[in-house]
């Protein structure tokens, strides 16, 4: 789950990136899970606070994910929440997705290796631990691939075709 951050630092006028969750290891169903796009999914996982000091009091503005697969378009479509939260980790529940800021919605695509999401509206990061949730409002089709980053702790869902948004 290697990300990188987009903030643009007031003090700075541009952009830059901080990338967390650094590694060679990797993991199929974070951020999002390709395999079961056909029957909607849901995943969810938290980035502990000390791995974000860098950005304490900034604005991320997007984000980008690291695949092992050079190319991937997933067909559904989904949306991104985040939210700062008490809990180090998703482990095995989902932290409840109230007060979360919806900050894109669209079609998944990785390119070159990159799954790279503009948000549709920004995030002002106030230093807690931040919960990342990818939800599919619409199911898709895509093939399995891996996201490179520490295979962290998190949790996952898949539904049914005919309803993409209860989930098992």
């Amino acid at each position: 789950m290697l990300m990188a951050f987009l903030i643009p630092w007031a003090t700075v006028q541009a952009e830059e990136e901080l990338t967390v969750n650094n590694g060679t290891t990797s993991v199929s169903t974070l951020p999002l899970y390709g395999l079961y796009a056909d029957y909607g999914t849901r995943g969810q996982f938290v980035i502990p606070s000390d791995s974000l000091t860098n950005m304490a009091s900034g604005t991320i503005t997007a984000m980008k994910f690291y695949s092992q697969s050079a190319s991937q378009s997933l067909t559904g479509t989904w949306e991104v929440y985040l939210k700062e939260v008490d809990e180090t980790s998703a482990s095995t529940t989902f932290i409840s997705r109230d007060n979360a800021s919806l900050v894109w919605t669209g079609n998944a695509v990785v390119s070159n290796g990159e799954m790279y999401l503009e948000f549709d509206d920004s995030y002002t990061y106030g230093g807690g631990n931040l919960m990342i949730e990818f939800l599919e409002t619409a199911v898709g089709n895509c093939p399995s691939f891996s996201w490179y980053g520490i295979a962290g702790v998190g949790v996952y869902k898949y539904g049914t075709s005919s309803d993409h948004t209860t989930f098992q």
